[in-house]
């Protein structure tokens, strides 16, 4: 649903494998070459979205232990502490810049996913109940999807039969893809399909795949047809569940998508026609209508994305009421 969306999952998922591609160069050879390829990916991972900037120094942190006891230790320190600073270099130069921008240090989305204003473990307890109870009528709650290649990643840790420097990527790869979920798990994504953990999809397979292991020599040979029969159905009925949660997303994706035609772009044209264009609109879906529309708008969602003072602390009406509004949206899923 969200590869062709516009928005910056495929990017991500895309600069993760980068990222990985170059860990195996660094680990075998340690050459300026992969490393600063390394140190790029992680700089435009920390460009594309915040949560990014904890991949290169966890990429760096673990290559650095990989190195304890080897004889060109001291130099493959000083290389990736190099590298460090360039990456820490970039990064401060970029929030500098931004906090100038913006005069906030963190995206209002940050906030207001991880409770706007409210306790600790609020985004914990309803990320708990979304993943693994419901989403909501149209909504099928994924984390047993994530939970099942979880487990399939840890398996083929376990059983993985690849050289010495593929182990360590496919380690890597679980490592980040556990770290990013308690990440991810700490903001509230009530999204369809668990949006900001879709991107480590990718870093799951990539362990997962040794987990055939697991099956002795001969498996499927005449004798143990029966056990082989077993599990080809057992595997037939995982692939039919994965593939009723995607027909479920791309029956939202379509609903979605007819509601924008029919309903959301006629509304923000409509709206751009009828009032002038210093008029303030307060919406709580925001997205086709403020596009088309071109109207300085307040996201007044109760989780907004957009608005500073919701995100930190909270919806209030009173708030709302001070902006002063000309016209006011309260789009039915989105209050």
């Amino acid at each position: 649903m969200y590869a062709v969306s516009g928005m910056e999952m495929t990017l991500i998922s895309l600069l993760l494998r980068l990222a990985l591609y170059c860990v195996e160069d660094v680990i075998e050879s340690w050459r300026l070459r992969a490393i600063s390829m390394t140190m790029s990916s992680g700089v435009l991972l920390s460009l594309c979205r915040p949560d990014g900037v904890v991949v290169f120094p966890i990429i760096v942190l673990y290559a650095i232990w990989r190195s304890l006891g080897t004889p060109q230790r001291n130099t493959i320190v000083t290389r990736l502490v190099l590298a460090a600073l360039g990456f820490a270099a970039i990064i401060i130069a970029y929030n500098l810049w931004r906090y100038s921008y913006f005069n906030e240090w963190l995206p209002p989305p940050f906030m207001s996913k991880a409770g706007g204003g409210k306790g600790v473990l609020f985004a914990w307890e309803k990320n708990l109940r979304m993943f693994f109870y419901t989403k909501g009528h149209m909504f099928p709650p994924a984390g047993y999807y994530f939970l099942a290649l979880t487990v399939a990643g840890v398996m083929g840790v376990i059983l993985s039969s690849a050289t010495a420097a593929q182990k360590q990527t496919e380690r890597l790869s679980l490592g980040l893809a556990l770290i990013l979920m308690f990440v991810y798990f700490n903001f509230i994504d009530w999204m369809p399909g668990m949006r900001y953990h879709s991107v480590v999809i990718g870093l799951l397979l990539l362990p997962s795949i040794h987990v055939q292991s697991v099956f002795p020599k001969g498996f499927w040979s005449a004798p143990q047809r029966k056990d082989a029969v077993i599990l080809i159905t057992a595997m037939a009925f995982v692939l039919m569940t994965s593939f009723s949660v995607i027909a479920s997303l791309k029956s939202i994706g379509s609903k979605l998508e007819e509601g924008n035609r029919a309903c959301l772009i006629p509304m923000g044209k409509w709206l751009a026609e009828v009032f002038p264009p210093d008029a303030l609109l307060a919406m709580s879906d925001v997205g086709a209508v403020p596009y088309y529309s071109r109207l300085k708008t307040v996201d007044i969602h109760v989780e907004s994305l957009t608005d500073l003072y919701i995100a930190k602390n909270g919806f209030s009406g009173e708030y709302v009421v001070r902006q002063r509004p000309d016209v006011v949206i309260l789009a039915t899923r989105g209050v």
